[in-house]
């Protein structure tokens, strides 16, 4: 598995001499990104290699220069690499098309996959509670504490089961199950859930 690393970590590492590490790491958790970003944008993988490398001897100077950092060194150096990338293409013109053109085509993509995202989750949820009355009250119950971070032994006392937590995570492994199976049968599971 590979070592994660804190911010403090990491620039401690970028400002030691073993930056190899450091830019080995950032390579892993931020060049995918960028690269998508470039490549997304007209570039290719050379345009994103060399404005990933730009990107970290930026950061490596702004480091030796005493910069104060507030966010995280990884949004750094995508943000830097983001804005060498629509430099260049202002630069360029790359293919007649407007860099102001470019930018608001992929911030309406992300803003679109946003939506779609969070219209999903609302369907889902919409289906859970759907189904979710359907259950019997006790199951109601012991679900609705279970969602609220209620611990089974504390769920058991509320509701006065006597056979305390063991009982209470069996009766909810059940209700879990049925609810599930509810929401199987439902048309709408296949295409929110598939």
């Amino acid at each position: 598995m590979k070592k994660e690393y804190s911010n403090v970590e990491l620039l401690d590492l970028l400002k030691s001499e073993n930056l190899s590490v450091a830019y080995t790491y950032l390579y892993d958790s931020v060049y995918p990104f960028l690269r998508n970003f470039v490549i997304f944008n007209n570039g290719v993988d050379m345009d994103a290699e060399d404005v990933f490398q730009d990107a970290l001897l930026i950061l490596e100077t702004k480091i030796k220069n005493g910069f104060a950092f507030y966010c995280s060194v990884g949004t750094i150096v995508y943000n830097v690499g983001k804005k060498l990338w629509i430099d260049k293409l202002r630069q360029q013109a790359k293919s007649g098309i407007k860099v102001r053109d470019i930018i608001l085509d992929n911030l309406l993509n992300e803003a679109e996959v946003e939506y779609r995202l969070a219209e999903l989750q609302n369907q889902r949820e919409r289906l859970l509670n759907k189904h979710f009355d359907r259950q019997s009250q006790s199951c109601i119950n012991i679900l609705k504490l279970y969602m609220k971070g209620v611990k089974s032994d504390d769920i058991a006392k509320k509701l006065g089961y006597s056979g305390g937590g063991d009982y209470v995570r069996k009766r909810m492994h059940q209700c879990k199950q049925k609810l599930l199976a509810l929401m199987k049968q439902d048309p709408e599971y296949g295409d929110l859930f598939n």
